[in-house]
């Protein structure tokens, strides 16, 4: 399953991803007048293993003409968990179906940094 998958991204950062798809490598699409929730899983040194808890967590998503269209995106710790994060794309987000967007995440902690990406299609619900 998804929750268990970690990817070294760089040196300082391990994290997974949960989509709103449920356990796909590579979910398809991001959902038009949907609300798309993203969990950030895993998030840990790769040093000590040790899950980072206390990160800032933020996203965008940015359209196929390298427009931002939804800025602070905040994912939130989930607390008592293990370096679990998770964030909204609002439902308002004017995501066009049929067109490709990334979303853009940043965690920071200190002077550690990961970006992640996930460049995904708008689709409708029942349509894809």
């Amino acid at each position: 399953m998804l929750d268990y998958l970690s990817v070294q991204v760089d040196t300082r950062f391990v994290y997974s991803i949960e989509t709103p798809e449920g356990p796909q490598m590579y979910p398809a699409h991001w959902w038009v007048g949907t609300t798309n929730r993203v969990r950030v899983r895993n998030l840990r040194d790769p040093a000590t293993q040790a899950y980072v808890n206390d990160a800032t967590v933020t996203g965008r998503v940015i359209g196929p003409a390298g427009e931002v269209v939804a800025a602070g995106i905040s994912f939130a710790y989930i607390t008592g968990s293990d370096g679990i994060y998770v964030g909204d794309i609002p439902a308002a987000t004017a995501l066009v179906d049929g067109a490709n967007y990334t979303l853009e995440i940043t965690a920071v902690k200190g002077t550690d940094v990961v970006v992640i990406r996930l460049t995904r299609q708008a689709a409708y619900r029942g349509e894809a």
